[in-house]
């Protein structure tokens, strides 16, 4: 373990952190100043578990430059689970103690300072590990059913990778509405993804999804993939007035290459309509305060309608490989760390 030369501060005391000095560098552990206490709605939250998601690996190789500028050492993640140890003023909805999960920034680290909006109390029923897999993933799948496609019961669904963290959590909230439901995925998980309410499996490496369904039309597409192909031939599986809403696109090698994918999803929803029979575009950025939301996913964790998918746990300071392990494209759930060393 190495230790940045930064001055001790009795409100600051040292923590561990997984950081990355420079973009496309590995991840490490140092010991850096912990965050300043709470201020407003703000808690301090000493975590107990982390997850990996993508989008921390490809802020790491220097995907979102623009956005996270140049400073340095940075901490990834976004995810956690956790106990509240530091309260602002102005706090209503927790109290010291109080057991959470949620969403923030810089996340892999002892301790995290968000708003109480990004957190929620944690399901009895999941240990520390199961409710730092969720937050990301679940937001992100909710946000896009029900607020950018705005899914109903009775309607017909397509999502491409279906085998993902992301889609796990899109199948399993379908069918709790009451959606007809197929996906792309590996004929491996078929029996897992039927169990979570899947009814009709496409073999990515197999099978055409447009010839598979013919016909048979879709209300919403939701691509979790994010290769330009699979978009741009979603449109002929879509109906006039339907939806395809999209995660962030990832296939290009432009050094910038989330950013621009931005940019192009931006300027591609509004002209999509125009060009795609009525097909309405929608690129999806998930939003840091879904309170409302994220009380909703713990609710139907509790009475055990959405069931989480763990594919490994890694100690902090093997996180390293626990990032290697979720860029190797081979994993069947999240990867979480677990931070608190007697955890």
């Amino acid at each position: 373990m190495t230790t940045i030369d930064v001055p001790l501060s009795i409100d600051r005391p040292l923590m561990r952190a997984a950081v990355f000095t420079e973009y496309g560098g590995k991840v490490q552990i140092q010991e850096i100043n912990g965050p300043e206490l709470p201020k407003n709605n703000e808690i301090l939250i000493a975590v107990e578990a982390v997850s990996i998601n993508p989008v921390d690996w490809k802020v790491r190789e220097g995907a979102m430059k623009l956005l996270s500028g140049s400073k340095f050492p940075k901490i990834p993640g976004r995810d956690l689970s956790g106990i509240i140890s530091h309260v602002g003023p102005n706090v209503a909805r927790f109290q010291v103690g109080d057991e959470v999960f949620g969403m923030s920034k810089g996340t892999w680290a002892e301790n995290v300072l968000c708003t109480e909006n990004m957190v929620a109390k944690k399901p009895a029923n999941l240990n520390w590990n199961e409710a730092a897999s969720v937050p990301l993933i679940a937001l992100t799948a909710h946000q896009s059913l029900f607020e950018v496609a705005q899914l109903k019961a009775g309607q017909n669904i397509l999502i491409l990778g279906g085998g993902s963290a992301v889609g796990m959590y899109a199948i399993q909230m379908a069918k709790l509405i009451g959606a007809n439901i197929w996906a792309t995925a590996s004929p491996q998980k078929e029996e897992l993804l039927k169990s979570y309410g899947l009814n009709h499996l496409i073999d990515y490496k197999h099978q055409d999804f447009v010839q598979v369904l013919g016909e048979n039309k879709m209300d919403v597409v939701f691509d979790i993939v994010g290769r330009k192909v699979d978009r741009d031939r979603a449109f002929d599986v879509v109906k006039s007035g339907g939806v395809l809403a999209s995660v962030t696109p990832n296939d290009t090698d432009h050094p910038n290459a989330s950013m621009v994918s931005v940019f192009v999803d931006i300027a591609w929803k509004k002209i999509s309509k125009k060009f795609s029979n009525g097909v309405s575009y929608q690129p999806l950025f998930v939003r840091d305060e879904q309170p409302a939301i994220l009380d909703e996913i713990a609710k139907w964790l509790s009475e055990g309608k959405l069931k989480t998918q763990i594919d490994s746990v890694f100690p902090l300071n093997q996180i390293q490989e626990a990032n290697e392990r979720s860029e190797s494209g081979k994993v069947n759930g999240k990867v979480v760390v677990v931070v608190k060393e007697d955890s």
